[in-house]
């Protein structure tokens, strides 16, 4: 499988920052299944546009899952369940949470699915559209 960054690409690397980018890359793999580019003979594009937009796409993911609190190598153990306010009041002093489930499910969906900048970064690349001819 191709790998399209470094840890020298990411501003912040984590501690586990070949994992991550890996795990990203694999997910830009999935996004762009349906694109047509040449690679080279380790699978990397051989279009200088679409390289760096890759590997745009792995860093602003890696990025995505830091702003998270995500450790994708962790899989679903990596992810916290987190409180959300969903009503506060100052003068009676109350304060309501949801349950934890629906921003846990969110986060886990963090795992297996590009955040919003990579996939802008990919732009047509990611799921576009099959065309069948013949």
């Amino acid at each position: 499988m191709p790998v399209y960054a470094t840890p020298a690409d990411l501003t912040d690397p984590p501690e586990n920052a070949e994992s991550q980018i890996r795990l990203a890359s694999s997910l830009v793999d999935d996004a762009t299944l349906t694109a047509f580019y040449t690679v080279d003979a380790e699978g990397l594009p051989i279009n200088e546009d679409i390289r760096s937009r890759f590997k745009a796409a792995v860093v602003s993911q890696v990025d995505y899952w830091a702003a998270l609190d995500i450790n994708p190598a962790h899989g679903i153990a990596g992810v916290a369940a987190k409180r959300v306010a969903t009503s506060k009041s100052i003068a009676g002093a109350s304060i309501s949470y949801e349950s934890g489930e629906r921003s846990a499910l969110e986060l886990s969906n963090a795992l297996t699915v590009l955040g919003p900048d990579a996939r802008a970064i990919l732009g047509t690349l990611a799921h576009g559209r099959v065309i069948v001819r013949g």
